[in-house]
């Protein structure tokens, strides 16, 4: 089949009849599986969300497209968390503490890439915890390649974003239509955007919906 696969022949009904080149895969929530960094700064530092709030919707969004930088907003942000330790030291624990994939992601997508299929990641990150997901987690040989908003400038709410994608798997030696890519996020936000883009989507509830 060349660089097209019938999904369904190697992993599951969700992809019967249909044929890609390309699969996205959100990373937070889908192929991390991790508990969010701030449930368990509440669980084991007995910091609430309430203090954190501030910061994760306001100028952590901001990082994310690298209109600011996470170190020097924590720096901030940190004496109203009651937080003891140093940012470098926070920062380490949440990237670590959130660095738990689901193997069956993970086995999905060496089939897929061993198949022919090319498979990215597509992920809103600021660019500390992007470079630690391709080194440390070694995202960066699991995958082609990884599409990320501190990368590109915006985010998966934003067309520009898949535009960008578009335009970096449609090659001259392996021409893609938009049709050919398939998006999976557990945002509906992200996903209705990726629709008016012309990529196939699915909404990610959880493995055995998209597998079954």
């Amino acid at each position: 089949m060349g660089s097209e696969l019938n999904i369904w022949n190697r992993t599951s009904s969700l992809f019967t009849h249909l044929m890609f080149k390309v699969v996205l895969f959100d990373a937070d929530g889908m192929v991390i599986v991790a508990v969010r960094f701030s449930e368990q700064m509440q669980t084991k530092y007995g910091i609430p969300w309430e203090a954190m709030e501030p910061f994760f919707e306001g100028p952590f969004q901001r990082c994310k497209t690298t209109q600011a930088d996470l170190r020097e907003e924590l720096s901030k942000a940190l004496p109203s968390w009651g937080w003891k330790g140093t940012v470098d030291e926070l920062m380490d624990f949440w990237f670590r503490s959130a660095s738990v994939t689901d193997p069956r992601i993970v086995k999905l997508v060496q089939n897929l890439r061993s198949a022919g299929v090319r498979c990215y990641l597509a992920t809103n990150q600021e660019p500390y915890r992007a470079a630690f997901l391709r080194t440390q987690m070694h995202f960066d040989t699991l995958f082609d390649g990884l599409f990320t908003s501190a990368e590109i400038g915006c985010m998966k709410n934003d067309p520009a974003f898949f535009d960008h994608v578009y335009k970096t798997v449609n090659t001259p030696d392996n021409p893609t239509q938009p049709s050919e890519i398939l998006f999976a996020d557990d945002r509906a936000e992200n996903i209705e955007v990726a629709k008016t883009c012309g990529f196939q989507t699915h909404l990610y509830t959880g493995f055995e919906a998209f597998a079954s």
